[in-house]
């Protein structure tokens, strides 16, 4: 997968630098794209847990696995200030910082954020591919297969396990030659917040698989 994998030290760094340009800048400004914790809790609270609360900040993260999936960073407020996808406890594959308002205003990686595998019948390998979705709307995906295969899913799926996150399915017979395979995937989304037309494309081979 082409997404950069990041430390949890610059993750800590971010979002102090964040706090601290939250506090200088006492501007008024138009709330716009504000997304709060108690949006979250309604929408995914099965899938939510908060890790750490106080005056200032507010911390939760998806359950499902205590080192992977989401984590979020909330102010004082309540709103939201920092996202990002976790594949371990220290490093993550994805991350978004919001300012006061709740607008975007850094990413680093791609919002395609996991990819998973389970071998069916024959020689059949099932394949969920999952999108952070807040303030997203996904459309015109399209996977290219090195063997030919081209995909382009019709529809997206609440994914059952992580919190914001779209999936779409896809199945090849692939199993027996797996650690051969690559998938190419494009994709155009739509920023809900700023209304601009966003394009993506992600590369993923499956080197050592075993299933």
């Amino acid at each position: 997968m082409s997404l950069g994998v990041k430390n949890m030290k610059e993750v800590s760094m971010a979002i102090a630098i964040l706090f601290v340009f939250s506090f200088c800048n006492n501007k008024p400004r138009k709330s716009s794209c504000h997304y709060n914790l108690n949006q979250l809790l309604i929408s995914d609270t099965p899938k939510i847990i908060i890790t750490y609360q106080n005056d200032t900040l507010t911390e939760a993260r998806d359950s499902t696995n205590e080192n992977s999936g989401g984590i979020y960073t909330f102010d004082k407020n309540k709103n939201l200030r920092y996202y990002a996808f976790m594949i371990d406890s220290l490093q993550y594959q994805y991350s978004e910082e919001y300012d006061i308002d709740g607008n975007l205003i850094n990413r680093i990686g791609k919002p395609l954020v996991m990819y998973q595998l389970q071998k069916e019948k024959n020689d059949t390998v099932s394949f969920v591919i999952s999108l952070f979705s807040l303030n997203k709307k996904y459309g015109g995906i399209q996977v290219v297969s090195n063997r030919g295969d081209t995909i382009e899913p019709g529809f997206l799926y609440k994914n059952k396990f992580y919190s914001n996150l779209k999936c779409f399915f896809l199945k090849l017979a692939v199993a027996g030659d797996i650690n051969n395979l690559m998938l190419y995937t494009n994709v155009n989304l739509i920023n809900t917040c700023s209304n601009l037309d966003e394009s993506f494309s992600d590369t993923m081979s499956f080197k050592k698989i075993k299933l």
